[in-house]
């Protein structure tokens, strides 16, 4: 009798095959996968912002002034800089967010104008002190609408 201590050339290609099958089905999942955590993350900061800015609002009330908070960040424009952090005098968040460019990363334009970058396309948003809210354009066109909607909604 004799005995096998190798796989055969057939049991190795056939490994192979199977292994680059799952591969060309995975690789799109996760490619998907970065995109939608983009979305999440980008949703959950919106969320806790708007929040934040209606918290605020009360406190004004509460002082008696009926104003929105004048502006969202104290910093300036440019990565590492701190974002939604209040305008000085008040702070919106507990643990500041921090600009970062690149997929995934809030920037800040001015102090009523801020972009959110998913996978290379930017969405713009606006911070209108007015009336406290904090939008995007989902009439938009192209990924940068689609993007806002899903971020938004």
């Amino acid at each position: 009798m004799k005995l096998r201590n190798a796989f055969t050339m057939t049991e190795l290609i056939f490994a192979i095959v199977v292994i680059g099958i799952l591969a060309a089905i995975a690789i799109p999942k996760v490619g998907s996968s970065v995109v939608q955590a983009q979305i999440s993350s980008a949703k959950a900061d919106v969320m806790a912002l708007r929040s934040a800015i209606l918290n605020e609002r009360q406190k004004r009330l509460m002082r008696g002034d009926n104003s929105f908070i004048p502006k969202l960040s104290s910093g300036g424009t440019g990565a590492g800089q701190a974002l939604f952090d209040g305008d000085g005098a008040r702070t919106l968040f507990t643990y500041a967010k921090i600009s970062k460019s690149g997929s995934g990363g809030w920037m800040r334009s001015s102090d009523t104008a801020y972009t959110f970058n998913v996978d290379g396309t930017t969405v713009n948003f606006t911070y209108n002190p007015a009336n406290g809210t904090f939008t995007c354009n989902r009439n938009a066109g192209g990924d940068e609408g689609t993007y806002c909607k899903q971020i938004t909604e």
